[in-house]
C-alpha cells in the first residue's frame, strides 16, 4: 500500500474548498456542496486530516479502510488521519456538508484543546457511519452552518478566532453526546495500548473532579506516569495531563450553561481551592476568563 498518495487539505480545495485562503490549510469547512467527483478521489487515497461529513440529502457510496458503505441522508460519516479512503460516487443529488481539520489544529487552537471523545471515535474500534434521526442531523446541520459563519467573519471580530473556536468545541461535544448512541464497536480485538487508554479515559470521567493528578491513575493502571503519558500520546496525540485537564474544561463549560450557579460555586464543584485559582486555569485552557466564555456560549447555543 506504499502507493496510496496521502492527499491534505489543500488537495481538496479545487473540489471542496474553491474558496479557500492559501495560508489556512489546518481548518476548513464547506457546507451544502453538490455532485462531488474527481477522478483523484476515485481511486484508494489516504487524508491526513480528520474529517465530519453529514449527508443532507441522497446518496453516496464511500469505501473506508476496505469496506463499502452505501449512505443516505441524514448519515454522519467520521474519517481520520491514516484512513484508506475511497469516493465511489453519488446518485447525482447527493448534497453533503464537511469539516475538516489537521491533528496541529487540534493541537494549536487556543480553546479546549484537548478534544478526548473524538479521537476516541475516530479510532478503528468504531464504525464510521453514523445514521442519524432527523432531529439529530439538523442540530449537526445547523452547528456546521454556524461553524461556517464564524469562520468567514474571524478577522471582523474582534474575538473571531475565539469565537469560531468555540463553535468547534458545541459541534465536537454535540459529536461526543451523539457517539453515546450512534457509535457502533467494529473491532473489539484492541491492543494493550488501546486498553489501556481507554481505561484511563473511562477512570478519568469518573474521578477528574477529585483527582487530577497522572501519578494517581497512572497507579491505578499499575503503569508509570511516564508509560502512561506515552501511551496516551501515541494514541490520542496529547499528553495525559491534557486529558485530565480536558475534562476539567469541558465540566466548567457544561456547568456554565446553568446559570444559577456562581463562578465560585463552579470551582468548588470542580474541587478548586479558590475561584482566582479556577479563574487561572480555565483561562489558560481558554484564552477568555469565565464571564466572559460564559456570555459567548449565549450567542452560539444550539
Amino acid at each position: 500500500m506504499n502507493d496510496i498518495p496521502v492527499y491534505k487539505i489543500s488537495d481538496f480545495n479545487s473540489v471542496l474548498f474553491p474558496d479557500a485562503k492559501q495560508d489556512n490549510m489546518e481548518f476548513e469547512i464547506k457546507p451544502d456542496f453538490q455532485n462531488v467527483t474527481d477522478k483523484a478521489f476515485g481511486s484508494y487515497f489516504r487524508s491526513d486530516f480528520f474529517a465530519i461529513l453529514l449527508v443532507i440529502k441522497g446518496e453516496t457510496t464511500v469505501n473506508i479502510n476496505f469496506k463499502e458503505y452505501f449512505v443516505g441522508r441524514n448519515t454522519l460519516i467520521l474519517t481520520a488521519p491514516k484512513d484508506i479512503l475511497q469516493f465511489m460516487g453519488t446518485d447525482g443529488t447527493a448534497v453533503c456538508s464537511v469539516v475538516a481539520f489537521s491533528a496541529k489544529y487540534l493541537k494549536t487552537t487556543e480553546h479546549a484543546r484537548q478534544r478526548l471523545d473524538i479521537p476516541n471515535y475516530f479510532s478503528s474500534q468504531f464504525s464510521p457511519i453514523w445514521p442519524l434521526n432527523a432531529q439529530d442531523a439538523k442540530l449537526i446541520h445547523k452547528l456546521l452552518g454556524e461553524l461556517y459563519k464564524r469562520n468567514g467573519k474571524v478577522k471582523e471580530h474582534l474575538f473571531g478566532k475565539e469565537l469560531l473556536t468555540i463553535a468547534f468545541d458545541v459541534l465536537l461535544y454535540e459529536i461526543s453526546e451523539l457517539g453515546n448512541r450512534y457509535s457502533q464497536l467494529s473491532n473489539v480485538h484492541l491492543s494493550r495500548k488501546e486498553k489501556v487508554v481507554m481505561e484511563f479515559t473511562h477512570l478519568v470521567q469518573k474521578e477528574f473532579k477529585l483527582e487530577r493528578e497522572v501519578k494517581y491513575y497512572a497507579s491505578k493502571l499499575n503503569v508509570s506516569p511516564r508509560y502512561l503519558t506515552e501511551m496516551v500520546k501515541e494514541f490520542l496525540g496529547i499528553s495525559s495531563r491534557e486529558v485530565i485537564d480536558y475534562y476539567v474544561v469541558q465540566e466548567a463549560i457544561l456547568l456554565m450553561r446553568n446559570h444559577k450557579l456562581s463562578i465560585a460555586q463552579i470551582a468548588n464543584e470542580l474541587n478548586f481551592s479558590d475561584q482566582s485559582f479556577f479563574g487561572k486555569f480555565f483561562k489558560r485552557h481558554t484564552s477568555l476568563p469565565p464571564k466572559e466564555y460564559r456570555k459567548s456560549l449565549l450567542s452560539i447555543a444550539p
